[in-house]
């Protein structure tokens, strides 16, 4: 029975880290572009999806975070996708080649993961804490120097945030690994600061 419950309230927390996305598609899509983004934003979530996605499976974490992450990240692959539909921009060979040179690199990992799966698993648990950590810089740094929030969800930050909160409480309770500690603490804190740039540069203006 606690077995169970314990996969319901993983499933749960993995089901709203994947929801978090959504909006971020949504807002592309209704704008037709996705400008708001930053491009770092993006590249750190792919990166981060696919260290998630190793990571859970080398460590046999419950099957909802493995199935999750890689549903994440086919997400994320599409949010990129929409970046290249909608937009025209300088760096856009460059950053095409950059998605590739990823593609390759993950694909190359695959047997290595295989081979040492618990040495890759600990690696790459550092590599999403770190992935997962830089992810909003970018975006924060955006929003405060184009003094807008244009183009970025706000529910993308309150869905993470209410994840985090979950995770936080399963990470004490089941013994989960620190790194998803470290990760979800990030989250809380990346909400206030959003929260503060919404209100500075979107809510008080209206």
């Amino acid at each position: 029975m606690e077995f169970v419950i314990k996969e319901v309230l993983v499933l749960i927390n993995r089901l709203l880290y994947c929801s978090a996305l959504v909006p971020l598609v949504m807002k592309n899509y209704q704008l037709k572009t996705s400008r708001g983004l930053s491009d770092g934003l993006v590249w750190f979530l792919f990166n981060g999806y696919i260290a998630l996605t190793t990571f859970s499976f080398c460590l046999n974490l419950p099957i909802a975070y493995g199935v999750i992450s890689s549903l994440q990240l086919c997400i994320t692959g599409f949010i990129i996708g929409q970046r290249f539909w909608y937009d025209k921009f300088e760096t856009r060979n460059f950053l095409a080649g950059v998605y590739v040179i990823n593609v390759l690199i993950g694909a190359m990992l695959i047997p290595v993961a295989i081979a040492w799966p618990y040495e890759v698993g600990n690696l790459m648990g550092w590599a999403v804490l770190a992935c997962f950590v830089s992810t909003r810089i970018p975006q924060i740094i955006k929003i405060q120097r184009a003094r807008s929030v244009y183009g970025f969800s706000y529910g993308f930050s309150v869905i993470l945030a209410i994840a985090a909160a979950l995770e936080i409480t399963l990470v004490f309770v089941y013994n989960l690994p620190l790194q998803m500690l470290a990760t979800a603490i990030w989250s809380i804190i990346a909400f206030f600061i959003f929260t503060a740039q919404f209100y500075a540069f979107s809510w008080r203006r209206s």
